[in-house]
């Protein structure tokens, strides 16, 4: 079995955005979550996380260190995460018993930002892919979206936190970078390279297709109307 691509990045900087996108170019998955009301969702085309392997690895490694499953309130320090044993045989087995076979496979979780070394450890042949957005877009989207609210956090110290993170991650592997405002933005490049680099076949049209810029703000501008505050664009 192939080491899996590993898409992670800040919550809310378009790792979903990036997963389904690689997905759509051929990128197994695994059992997902399906979103119910589109309509009002912040990602209206879901999240692609492969639940079983996000609950039984990444949310359990934090619950077992005592910290938020989440990865909001509580967010473990690298020393705490430094020398976890790998765990490679329980993450192949879940993905084999979902029928992953031989093909290219991707596992998307910004939780794994906060849980890396292991994750290095366990497939040190994966390739890392990290989205990156402006932290004032990436903040806007923490204070707009209604799970996100009930968290009393300074959301300015929890970005800075993840991007610590992944620039200790960033020392151990070679990632590759997509700027997700330029992606939503229509410029493909760095997208088509990547799905290159993890041998992914390319195809503009699926993804002109999936990437809708309409979403990229949505759930913003629908819940500043909702407080009646002004909308934000």
């Amino acid at each position: 079995m192939l080491d899996p691509i590993l898409v992670t990045g800040c919550a809310r900087s378009g790792t979903s955005l990036v997963a389904g996108s690689l997905h759509e170019l051929g990128a197994w998955i695994g059992k997902c979550a399906q979103v119910q009301d589109p309509t009002s969702h912040p990602n209206p085309k879901g999240f692609f996380e492969n639940i079983y392997i996000r609950d039984i690895v990444n949310k359990g490694i934090l619950t077992y260190l005592g910290h938020c499953q989440y990865g909001i309130q509580s967010l473990p320090k690298i020393e705490e995460i430094r020398d976890l044993p790998a765990f490679n045989p329980i993450v192949t087995s879940l993905a084999t018993r979902q029928g992953l076979k031989s093909s290219p496979w991707l596992f998307k979780d910004a939780k794994t930002a906060l849980i890396w070394p292991p994750w290095v450890r366990s497939f040190p042949k994966s390739r890392w892919v990290i989205t990156q957005r402006r932290k004032e877009s990436i903040i806007r989207s923490c204070h707009n979206w209604t799970f996100l609210k009930q968290f009393n956090i300074d959301w300015d110290d929890w970005v800075e936190s993840y991007q610590i993170r992944l620039r200790e991650l960033a020392e151990e592997v070679t990632p590759l970078y997509v700027d997700t405002d330029i992606l939503v933005n229509g410029d493909f490049g760095q997208l088509r390279e990547i799905a290159k680099e993890v041998g992914l076949t390319w195809n503009e049209w699926k993804i002109k297709a999936f990437i809708e810029p309409k979403y990229w703000n949505r759930i913003g501008i629908v819940d500043c109307k909702q407080s009646n505050s002004k909308s934000i664009t």
